[in-house]
């Protein structure tokens, strides 16, 4: 029979790390390039790297020789080098061979967790299953990241406190009438409401009863493979052409006190719109976007960790409330199935969920082809340097590293000409023009000419929003 209270405890330990069984964004694309990138998310350390066909893979940041981390090691094109004893370990976790030895018994054994991966509008997600779930569910987005029809944005952050209060924070629509009460996007609306709980047939929409499209109004949760949240923000007339603005969050554990928030940026927008909007929202809706992210963030790591255990919720915390009691009830349904097929739970053992762990070596017909012929005198990584450059050793985040926190969609400064070029726009916007053609006409009327410095035309213009739409 499990023990109930060890159930429970291990429950409270999922709550704190993280429930398994979902799909995590773990990076975005841009920061996980050829060199290995060790990170950790749920209070596990993996290492996260691309093979010379550019698909991203993710494994337990640990040699199995002595523990060293794999992301301090080299890729080698199929495989990540170890730096410590040069132990060569497939993407699938298996060591495919240990160079100082000769006939190794290492080759060829699963020795550490693989981490399925996908790549999502910018983004890796990672699987996270426990014992019971070592193969993933199916991820399915939500419709702004799956279909194509909508324009996307990615920006993450790192803060300083448990993922649960990140969660809260998103869930509670009547906060952007007080916290964001100066934003450009939220200083409109009533400051009191009621809110109601709408069923979905993925979760639930929580939503003020009298207010719609003005402020902060209602809020997705969903759980499709993954656990994520959806908004809508109305901008003002400088926004320009296209559909709503919307947002879709998710937030992963990085441990028990800090956490990361992948915040898309979404509009249904196509063609020269989209491309506009790219735009106008890298220079000038970007750094709005983070001073609102900023008073969040701000507010939410100056709260005490056990800041839960002192509430006093009232009517307005009713979607916070609904996803805690979901997500408790899930946690404890994992430790309870755990507990179960083993007697007692795994959930503390460093091992759970790892693929393979403590098999013995492969059959023959299974064995890798090890060195694959390679001799001491072929190419030896340990002899790259300087170590940190493209295809050398890698490294591992530093969360408080700059380009995680801002301008994370453009990899230079707006030029004096872009600056120029978003203010006048800013100004056509205001004075509601937003076709083609009127926004072609006010452009040259006021004397700003097309980047080849000529008047602009429509052609022009699109061909124009397509280049300065790329950072």
């Amino acid at each position: 029979m499990p023990d109930e209270a060890a159930i429970r405890a291990d429950a409270a330990a999922l709550l704190e790390q993280g429930l398994r069984n979902l799909w995590y964004p773990i990076a975005p694309s841009w920061q996980v390039g050829e060199n290995p990138l060790g990170v950790v998310r749920l209070g596990e350390r993996i290492v996260i790297w691309r093979d010379r066909n550019g698909v991203a893979h993710a494994l337990e940041d640990r040699c199995p020789h002595r523990g060293a981390r794999l992301s301090l090691g080299w890729n080698l094109g199929d495989r990540l080098a170890c730096w410590y004893h040069g132990v060569e370990i497939g993407p699938d976790g298996t060591v495919l061979d240990v160079p100082a030895v000769e006939s190794c018994p290492l080759i060829g054994r699963p020795a550490v967790r693989r981490y399925h991966c996908r790549e999502v509008r910018g983004a890796v997600f990672a699987w996270f299953g426990d014992a019971l779930h070592e193969e993933p569910a199916e991820l399915a987005p939500p419709e702004p990241l799956a279909d194509d029809r909508f324009a996307t944005m990615l920006c993450i952050a790192t803060w300083r406190c448990n993922y649960r209060y990140a969660i809260d924070n998103v869930m509670d629509p009547m906060h952007g009438a007080y916290l964001h009460a100066r934003s450009h996007s939220m200083a409109r609306g009533n400051r009191r409401a009621r809110l109601r709980i709408v069923p979905t047939g993925t979760g639930f929409v929580c939503e003020k009863e009298d207010q719609r499209n003005v402020n902060f109004d209602w809020v997705e949760f969903g759980s499709t493979g993954s656990q994520w949240m959806r908004l809508e923000i109305p901008y003002g007339r400088e926004a320009g052409p296209g559909g709503a603005f919307g947002i879709v969050g998710f937030v992963t554990p990085v441990d028990a006190g800090t956490c990361q928030v992948y915040f898309w940026r979404v509009r249904k927008v196509s063609g020269w719109q989209r491309d506009l909007w790219r735009f106008m929202y890298r220079l000038r809706l970007e750094s709005l976007h983070w001073d609102v992210l900023e008073q969040d963030r701000v507010v939410l790591e100056a709260m005490a960790h056990d800041a839960r255990d002192h509430e006093s919720l009232y009517q307005h915390d009713t979607g916070l409330a609904r996803v805690r009691r979901l997500m408790a009830k899930e946690a404890e349904r994992q430790a309870a199935a755990l507990a179960e097929d083993s007697g007692r739970s795994r959930l503390n053992d460093g091992r759970h969920g790892r693929e393979g762990a403590g098999a013995g070596p492969r059959s023959p017909n299974a064995s890798p082809a090890g060195r694959g012929g390679r001799h001491e005198t072929d190419y030896n990584p340990w002899l790259a340097e300087p170590r940190g450059n493209k295809g050398d050793a890698g490294t591992v985040e530093n969360p408080g590293d700059p380009e995680l926190l801002r301008w994370q969609t453009r990899s230079h400064r707006p030029t004096a000409y872009e600056n120029r070029l978003a203010d006048a726009l800013t100004t056509i916007f205001g004075e509601e023009v937003c076709d083609l053609a009127g926004i072609v006409v006010r452009l040259n009327d006021a004397g700003i000419p097309d980047p080849g410095g000529i008047p602009w035309t429509e052609a022009g213009f699109e061909a124009a929003m397509r280049r300065l739409d790329v950072p």
